[in-house]
């Protein structure tokens, strides 16, 4: 009983470690606890990596429609600020100055 006391953070990694699966507490010879590690939680399997795996088709390139994507991965951003007309005058002189992470 006193090792168990003094020596019980040892204990309890080596059961959550999975080097022991169970300790006997003994008392005067004579079996008093068992140390235990407890049940690993149950995990949610539904919010997993791949769960949607053959549910829909991803095409072989999902750009090859779009103009401006297109153009933005072969010119890069200084291209995209004459092909976005959303964009304010502001906006696309910051674009060429490299304000939006360009370099024109």
């Amino acid at each position: 009983m006193l090792d168990a006391k003094t020596s019980l953070s040892k204990l309890v990694h080596e059961l959550e470690t999975g080097e022991a699966t169970e300790f006997i507490i003994t008392r005067n010879g004579r079996p008093a606890a068992r140390l235990v590690p407890l049940a690993p939680p149950v995990r949610d399997r539904s919010r997993r990596i791949g769960v949607a795996r053959g549910r829909f088709k991803v095409p072989q390139s999902i750009d090859a429609g779009n103009d401006e994507v297109q153009q933005l991965f072969v010119r890069g951003l200084c291209a995209s600020a004459a092909l976005a007309p959303n964009i304010s005058a502001r906006a696309a002189r910051r674009w060429r100055r490299g304000g939006m992470g360009a370099r024109c």
